[in-house]
């Protein structure tokens, strides 16, 4: 009869800790955000895991040309740049690069967020897990915006 109960009390108890999300303990409980800073309204939303990349593309304003750089989530809700990729060199230099590689370069700086201003010329976009939002083609010119890490307030 004690074995019995004993299965029920570990079945009980596996059963609440899967309500509870415990499974999903290895994966992030952040999601990736773009809000417009004047009003706070939330653009775009998604959940990411861990070590995820993903890519911010735009135009440099003074050389014109396109800079891609890579960022990955940190357990401790930070963005990490870990890699730039542009052909012009001034550009590379303005990162404090001394390269003319159009490779991607490693890099290692960390953000509580970005805030960008958002412009047509900038071509703004960012590239995540083979989504695609457009901040140029979404937002007026001069819109300023934050993309940071927000912890999930869910249970899973």
């Amino acid at each position: 009869m004690a074995r019995g109960r004993n299965r029920v009390f570990r079945l009980t108890l596996v059963s609440i800790l899967l309500l509870l999300g415990i499974p999903s303990l290895g994966r992030s409980a952040f999601s990736l955000q773009i809000r417009e800073v004047s009003s706070g309204r939330v653009l775009w939303e998604e959940p990411v895991s861990l070590k995820d990349r993903f890519t911010l593309v735009h135009r440099n304003s003074i050389y014109g040309a396109q800079v891609r750089e890579r960022l990955e989530v940190q357990p401790d809700g930070s963005l990490r740049l870990t890699a730039i990729q542009c052909k012009a060199p001034a550009v590379l230099e303005y990162y404090g690069l001394e390269t003319s590689s159009s490779r991607w370069i490693p890099m290692d700086r960390r953000f509580e967020s970005l805030v960008v201003l958002v412009s047509r010329n900038g071509a703004y976009h960012l590239e995540w897990g083979g989504k695609r939002f457009d901040l140029a083609q979404t937002l007026k010119d001069g819109t300023t915006v934050e993309i940071r890490l927000i912890r999930f307030r869910s249970l899973n």
